[in-house]
């Protein structure tokens, strides 16, 4: 850990801070820092499971923290103590003792891996803080000691919700405490730049310029208030936009939510097969958290830190007694957690599984759940004002960077093919039977609303299969999968042919792929043509049967608004498509090629024809659609007078024959 400290002859430490460096601490300050209750924050980490993404946050402790946070307040305590002085008016020292305890007593109540081990008893750290302070400990002896029992409630109600009223409302002592839990405060000041520091990103925040610029008002309610300089509107921009990056990159990182979703699952999987585990040296502490989460007393609280539960971790993946706990107590099989970045529902994925999975446990299932991040940017109630000498305005008035409506509100899906075939007791060779069919759901729920694609008519049979993968392939591709199916499409429109003018289109497709056949509704509508290729948008969705009228009505549960009425609706075209399709990979670019033989059937003028087409769609990530244009260009060279670009759906190309 980080915490290192020499003692000198007056009891007082110096702390060699990576932050600040020499840190000095007289006492009785020194005595807090060196009580038991305090010295537990060495095992505790600062950003708890992220530690796990960012390797070096394992070094970045709550003890630390808190003497940096108590630095950064002894500063602005010494700045305001210069800029009220010209005014005639003297902070009390048991003002500024009061303030300089809480900042550094503030953390005293987190519990293992900080505000993880919250979500687990229900109980907050502000309240466990509470606690050690009235309680038996020996913070509070130090503290009854050095500044009486009445200081205590004091330092106590600048952490946890408790009214003080003999804490006069226009005291330096409440204006000391909006440094302790503020948009501004001591306490964030210290974390944001050792939490970048030890995750190794860049900060910006000038700490020496804010707290410089830091100035005291009287309000309208007669109260002493912070406000900030107009110079240092820079710096509390600064601040702000990295305090809502570090939410984004460190304290919501993938090791992070997902360890704070798994945790307690860990606890309760634990609990119901303890039994397996009794021979085993698992910690008293993790026992504790397991068996009796929502009552632990204080004495047992103080015994928790990071280590036991580590060790625990570490026993029980070592052990297969029960496959899944062990898998999910391995921290570096969190990479092997897939974060599908999608608009469907989780309810949706798990309907797909349960289908190829009947016997899945889908409510109680570990493989697929899902993560919600959350954080403002900027929090008006509590607001900050910037002073501009003739006025005073709110930081998110003064600058258009900060707008208190805006939220990181980001919601992913989480899936784990090896949980899933843990919980299914399946053999690995048994799994891997399923595993396209998987990949196929996830490739659907994947898929962009907005399809990207060229489209070719070949020629009579003038270019052969293999002409066309030597084609890619001698242009730098990867032939990386193919398969063979046949589709059965059904066209549906009215019979002015409404949805074909607009561009849109309605199909019922039936699949028939390894003696199986799978039904799917697809709803596109054209979005725009480019010299090169068309682009729309795609609804699609499975089907129980080949009625119309169960995807009409999916597509209306949807709110989505269609051109025609159902009761218009007419099967209007049939394509019967053999298709072979073709992933090519290039530069971690793929694309879809399908080579299909097409059998149409217009059922308005009763003629049936035929045709070859070549379809090339970009798949994956956006940037394979710039892709499409080299393609273009090969093909082109490759085939000139052998193919011919087409911009129409199948749709178009099948009613207009």
């Amino acid at each position: 850990m980080s915490f290192v400290y020499t003692e000198t002859k007056d009891k007082s430490i110096i702390v060699k801070d990576p932050i600040y460096g020499q840190v000095i601490i007289e006492t009785p300050f020194s005595k807090i820092i060196l009580s038991k209750e305090m010295m537990r924050l060495k095992d505790i980490t600062q950003t708890g499971f992220s530690k796990f993404d960012y390797p070096g946050l394992q070094h970045n402790e709550r003890l630390s923290h808190s003497i940096g946070a108590y630095h950064i307040m002894k500063q602005i305590i010494k700045h305001i103590e210069k800029k009220v002085k010209q005014y005639g008016i003297k902070i009390s020292d048991e003002d500024k003792n009061i303030a300089l305890c809480a900042i550094l007593l503030h953390d005293i109540g987190h519990g293992p891996f900080s505000h993880s081990c919250e979500g687990v008893t229900g109980y907050s750290h502000e309240k466990r803080t509470r606690d050690i302070l009235l309680g038996d400990t020996e913070i509070h002896k130090i503290l009854e000691e050095e500044f009486g029992e009445k200081a205590i409630k004091k330092i106590a109600s600048f952490i946890a919700e408790i009214n003080d009223e003999e804490i006069p409302k226009n005291s330096f002592t409440n204006l000391f405490k909006s440094l302790v839990s503020h948009q501004i405060d001591a306490d964030r000041l210290d974390y944001l730049v050792r939490d970048s520091y030890y995750a190794n990103l860049p900060t910006a925040i000038d700490v020496k310029r804010i707290i410089n610029s830091i100035g005291v008002i009287i309000n309208n309610n007669q109260e002493y208030e912070i406000t900030i300089d107009k110079s240092a509107l820079t710096s509390i921009e600064t601040i702000l936009l990295e305090r809502y990056q570090r939410y984004r990159d460190i304290y919501y990182c993938k090791s992070s939510k997902l360890m704070d979703y798994l945790f307690p699952k860990i606890l309760e999987l634990y609990k119901n097969d303890a039994d397996e585990y009794e021979d085993e040296n698992i910690p008293e502490a993790f026992k504790q958290l397991a068996f009796n989460h929502k009552n632990i007393q204080l004495d047992e609280f103080l015994k928790m830190t990071d280590e036991p539960f580590e060790k625990a971790f570490k026993i029980i993946s070592q052990k297969r007694k029960n496959p899944v706990l062990s898998y999910i107590c391995e921290p570096s099989n969190i990479k092997e957690y897939q974060v599908i970045q999608t608009d469907a529902s989780i309810k949706k994925l798990k309907r797909k599984l349960k289908k190829i999975f009947p016997s899945l446990d889908i409510r109680n299932t570990l493989a697929i759940f899902e993560l919600n991040s959350k954080i403002r940017l900027y929090k008006k109630d509590e607001g900050l004002k910037i002073d501009y000498g003739y006025t005073i305005k709110d930081v998110s008035e003064s600058t258009n960077l900060i707008r208190p409506q805006e939220i990181l509100d980001n919601t992913s899906i989480i899936l784990n093919l090896e949980i899933l075939r843990l919980e299914l007791k399946m053999s690995k060779e048994e799994f891997e039977s399923y595993q396209k069919d998987i990949q196929q759901i996830l490739l659907d729920l994947n898929k962009e609303n907005e399809e990207f694609e060229l489209k070719y008519i070949i020629n009579k049979n003038e270019i052969k299969e293999i002409d066309i993968i030597s084609a890619f392939i001698k242009n730098g591709f990867d032939l990386v999968n193919q398969e063979e199916k046949e589709n059965h499409d059904e066209y549906y429109d009215d019979k002015k042919l409404n949805l074909l003018k607009k561009g849109s289109s309605i199909r019922i497709r039936k699949i028939k792929e390894n003696n199986k056949t799978k039904r799917k509704g697809t709803y596109k509508s054209k979005i725009a043509e480019s010299n090169v290729y068309s682009s729309r948008t795609e609804i699609e969705e499975n089907l129980q049967t080949d009625s119309i009228k169960e995807f009409f009505k999916l597509l209306n549960d949807k709110n989505i608004q269609i051109e025609i009425k159902y009761e218009d609706l007419a099967k209007v075209l049939i394509a019967v498509t053999k298709r072979k399709n073709m992933i090519f990979e290039r530069n971690e670019s793929r694309v879809c090629l399908s080579l299909d033989y097409t059998k149409y059937e217009n059922i308005l003028n009763k003629k049936k024809s035929s045709e070859r087409m070549l379809e090339i769609e970009a798949i994956g990530n956006v940037a394979d659609r710039i892709v499409l244009n080299d393609i273009h260009e090969f093909m082109q060279k490759e085939f000139k007078g052998k193919i011919k670009l087409i911009k129409q759906s199948k749709y178009e190309r099948g009613i207009g024959k």
